[in-house]
């Protein structure tokens, strides 16, 4: 059995803590090369992103935001990041559902709207009648 080559055998990967604490991917934190079975961590990272993916529906998203969302997420990932796909994946959808949540928590303390896909769309809209509001001769 050799070392894997992701972690060097560690199991785990502290840059990444934020994301299944750190555990790698790649061997599932058992620190032995994957031998082509399946891997128990990518499958724990592909189950985690459907738990999130279903949660970020359960609040009124649709696919079509979840993908765009994660289109431009994962356009400004640094060339030099070396992470894996799905864990930037895994990242970005966590982060959308998240600042949903925020979103809608305002929104019903507040009234400012229902969700994030309204929200992206008034930003500007928003901006300007702010401005507007605290302007005025």
């Amino acid at each position: 059995m050799s070392a894997c080559q992701r972690c060097g055998g560690k199991g785990e990967l502290p840059q990444f803590r934020h994301v299944q604490n750190g555990v790698c991917f790649r061997c599932g934190g058992n620190g032995a090369e994957p031998n082509g079975e399946p891997q128990d961590g990518l499958q724990k990272a592909r189950d985690e992103y459907r738990k999130w993916l279903d949660k970020a529906l359960a609040l009124g998203l649709s696919k079509e935001d979840v993908r765009a969302y994660l289109k431009e997420s994962l356009r400004n990932v640094p060339e030099e990041d070396d992470a894996p796909f799905h864990v930037h994946c895994l990242e970005a959808i966590m982060a959308l559902v998240i600042q949903e949540e925020v979103i809608q928590e305002d929104a019903a303390q507040e009234d400012y709207g229902p969700s994030l896909h309204d929200a992206m769309s008034r930003d500007n809209e928003l901006a300007f009648a702010m401005h507007d509001d605290h302007c005025e001769p």
